[in-house]
């Protein structure tokens, strides 16, 4: 019985166990703050600074820099030195009599480049001086896809060809890009068109249609190619008779 009664007291643990670790949320780690002292007599300066403090090219951060008086009350001058290239900052501060600390807001130039430094952070006052370090990181800016490129082909109009040839307008609508654009030709039999190319930034272009004698009427397509994109269209191609008649 009390062999059962352990047994059963064990797995309800386990479960409450279970349960309490599976409903935790793990809080993203912050960097533990530094300190530092120094002591004259029975008077004491201290002075903590957050670990360290990231931005990116163009951003701003903090570094809130506080300090603990023992013994005295006289303001505390701070001051920030040795930040990463590209970032500033204001060069001093003071931390009047009746306050405990001061913020640095850091800036980073828009070429800034990605890197670390180890920047000094300084505090006087009565007489007394300490410093600490933070570790400053640029990181690098994320990249920003450019905008994707889009080409539509407006189908053209149906084609007649007179005396084996004819000429058909090609037009397109673009978006995102100025590159040039391949216009390519696959008719019915016996209608041939060289490729033509719609120049950087232009919309449009003309295909000169031949037919052989023994041509005939059919449906043609035309595809439109710049880079990774591509349209396609179709249209009726008639051979008009001699003599103008049907």
């Amino acid at each position: 019985m009390h062999k059962l009664l352990g047994m059963l007291v064990l797995g309800l643990s386990l479960t409450i166990g279970f349960g309490s670790m599976s409903g935790c949320k793990k809080e993203p780690e912050k960097t533990p703050e530094k300190k530092a002292a120094v002591t004259e007599g029975d008077k004491k300066l201290t002075l903590t600074v957050p670990g360290a403090a990231e931005l990116k090219p163009g951003d701003t951060a903090t570094i809130e820099v506080k300090i603990e008086r023992t013994k005295f009350e006289d303001p505390v001058d701070v001051t920030i030195s040795g930040l990463p290239e590209g970032v500033t900052t204001t060069a001093e501060g003071k931390i009047a009599k009746d306050a405990t600390k001061h913020t640095f807001t850091l800036k980073a130039d828009a070429a800034a480049k990605p890197g670390s430094a180890d920047a000094t952070v300084m505090a006087k006052g009565a007489g007394l001086e300490t410093s600490q370090k933070v570790k400053v990181t640029v990181k690098a800016k994320a990249e920003v896809a450019p905008p994707q490129g889009e080409l539509k082909l407006t189908p053209p109009g149906n084609a007649e060809l007179k005396d084996g040839k004819g000429d058909v307008k090609i037009a397109i609508t673009r978006k995102n890009f100025d590159e040039p654009v391949e216009i390519s030709f696959k008719g019915p039999a016996g209608v041939t068109a060289k490729d033509v190319t719609i120049e950087k930034g232009k919309t449009d272009a003309t295909l000169h249609l031949m037919a052989a004698k023994d041509a005939k009427d059919g449906e043609a397509t035309v595809t439109a190619k710049s880079g990774t994109m591509t349209d396609t269209a179709t249209f009726k191609v008639k051979i008009a008779k001699k003599g103008g008649g049907d």
